[in-house]
């Protein structure tokens, strides 16, 4: 069922925009030289996706920038994420015709298909349909999306209702940040300062477990997510092997519990897990200690910046035979990764089988 009526356009909002709405299908370029906007409602169901088809045309290849994003919001203001996060760009090459889908996580009262472009590009949304839960069409059968701490441009990154967003909207590979608390549990937090993401001070290493427990890791993100407690490594787990997903433990630091980790993997039966440590000692620790464990390291460790590895430290985790995973959250970046040809992306925001080109 085409979402896309004239009652639909009619709560078009537009700046610098011409369009035309003909036989269902909405058409945009900007009135004059410039960039255009459009906004328009849609219909929706938490924890479904939303379908956009659309066309993309350029006319030169220097020209024509366009886009289509949603726009999420809870009572009037932005719900949780980057307004420029999960964007798509459509490149055009004249005439190309897209199918995106988006995710409406729990929390969201308000959606909308956002469009821009520029002198020398049209964009023409052919429908919009609402969608079962997750995509398992066999079209991105070839790209592995794995997501980042869950799907947490969403929901409170590393918590429950990260994790259950993204098994939610389709992923099959899960990044759990772990570190180790002052009475020696692991749990799914990136081990920085607690007051970034959650009402408390200092660092998880020196709270105990019950003491984070008292702590609220969801307000940061967004008031629905208010009185969301910290998620122990053990109920990830236990989460991801009821549903047949891969977890991926990403340990920052010099030092972590490898036989601990090894008991928790081993009580749930867990064949297949990959392990993220920016630490030599702690990838041979891992190693010795848990079966068959694979190695995988983001991209972005890469690039200049806060917890990035050397050059010869990459050269060292390509020989060894790790995965080396490019993260994908921005328009430019997306565009980047499908004219590279990778078949695998970490991402806290696109959903599987969220872009396709025709």
């Amino acid at each position: 069922m085409n979402l896309l009526t004239r009652a639909v356009v009619s709560k078009l909002i537009s700046d610098n925009a011409k369009t035309e709405f003909s036989c269902g299908k909405l058409s945009v370029s900007p009135s004059f030289n410039g960039t255009c906007t459009v906004r328009f409602p849609i219909m929706f169901t938490p924890y479904k996706t939303v379908g956009v088809e659309a066309v993309a045309k350029k006319f030169g290849p220097e020209t024509g920038y366009a886009a289509i994003g949603i726009e999420l919001k809870r009572n009037g203001a932005f719900f949780c994420r980057d307004a420029r996060m999960g964007k798509f760009l459509l490149d055009g090459d004249n005439y190309r015709q897209y199918n995106l889908r988006f995710f409406i996580p729990f929390g969201v009262n308000e959606a909308y298909i956002t469009l821009e472009c520029e002198r020398g590009a049209t964009v023409s949304v052919l429908s919009l349909s609402s969608q079962t839960d997750g995509y398992t069409g066999a079209a991105d059968a070839e790209v592995k999306y794995i997501a980042d701490g869950g799907m947490s441009a969403y929901a409170p990154k590393n918590t429950m209702p990260a994790f259950l967003a993204a098994m939610r909207a389709g992923f099959r590979s899960i990044i759990a940040d772990v570190c180790v608390t002052a009475d020696g549990e692991l749990v799914c937090n990136d081990g920085k300062l607690l007051s970034a993401a959650s009402d408390g001070e200092g660092f998880a290493k020196d709270l105990t477990l019950q003491q984070l427990k008292a702590l609220d890791f969801g307000m940061y993100r967004d008031s629905f997510y208010k009185n969301t407690r910290i998620t122990t490594l053990k109920e990830a787990l236990m989460q991801f092997a009821g549903d047949g997903i891969t977890p991926y433990i990403r340990i920052r630091g010099d030092e972590f519990p490898a036989d601990k980790l090894k008991a928790e993997i081993d009580a749930l039966g867990i064949e297949e897990v990959f392990v993220m440590a920016e630490s030599a000692a702690v990838r041979k620790e891992v190693a010795c200690a848990v079966d068959g464990v694979k190695f995988a390291f983001p991209s972005k460790f890469f690039s200049d910046g806060e917890d990035r590895v050397t050059a010869e430290q990459y050269e060292a985790m390509r020989e060894s035979g790790a995965e080396i995973i490019p993260l994908v959250n921005y328009p430019e970046e997306m565009e980047r990764f499908v004219k590279s040809g990778e078949k695998q992306l970490i991402t806290a925001v696109y959903m599987p089988g969220g872009y396709i080109k025709s």
